[in-house]
């Protein structure tokens, strides 16, 4: 595993819990990319904590590139450009996994930055011009696995739109008392 001095990464939430993208990249991500939720085992800024494993969900849109049409499609591309900042990329292949009846690929990666030793596996699903991809972050295979099983308590629920009427070229409804 390639050692990485921080100047040669940036962070896409401002000193939150980073994904680690090289600068060249960060650009092009954060134009497409929207962070759904961001959580951590410790807040931010605890005194003596070395280590704040994190879980992070984003949706990336995917839409204008074609070939992206699946979750290992996204993470073998995300594997390039870890490739490329010297990332140790940890299975062979990105692995298949069913969660809530909906077909995911998982990544692992493992980065050395100012010393401190970050693992991470990315669970990538591409729906609807989106890539959905769930993110966990630690400084070890186990804590990253231990949190990588809350991936099996995924529910698919559909909406629910309760009080919405729609009338096609005539006024809505009054409200009863």
């Amino acid at each position: 595993m390639r050692k990485v001095h921080q100047s040669e990464w940036e962070s896409s939430h401002s000193g939150e819990a980073r994904i680690l993208l090289p600068k060249e990249s960060l650009d092009v991500a954060l134009k497409s990319t929207y962070t759904l939720l961001t959580v951590f085992r410790h807040p931010i800024g605890t005194p003596g904590i070395t280590s704040n494993p994190a879980i992070l969900i984003i949706a990336e849109k995917v839409s204008h590139a074609p070939g992206i049409k699946t979750g290992k499609d996204y993470l073998l591309n995300v594997r390039e450009l870890m490739k490329r900042t010297g990332a140790q990329i940890l299975p062979a292949e990105p692995k298949e996994f069913t969660f809530a009846g909906r077909q995911f690929f998982r990544d692992d990666y493992g980065v050395e930055i100012n010393g401190g030793k970050i693992t991470q596996a990315y669970f990538a699903q591409v729906m609807k011009g989106y890539a959905l991809v769930f993110i966990f972050m630690g400084p070890d295979q186990k804590t990253v696995d231990e949190m990588a099983k809350s991936m099996d308590t995924l529910e698919a629920t559909p909406p629910i739109r309760t009080g919405v009427t729609t009338i096609q070229g005539g006024a809505a409804p009054k409200p009863t008392p």
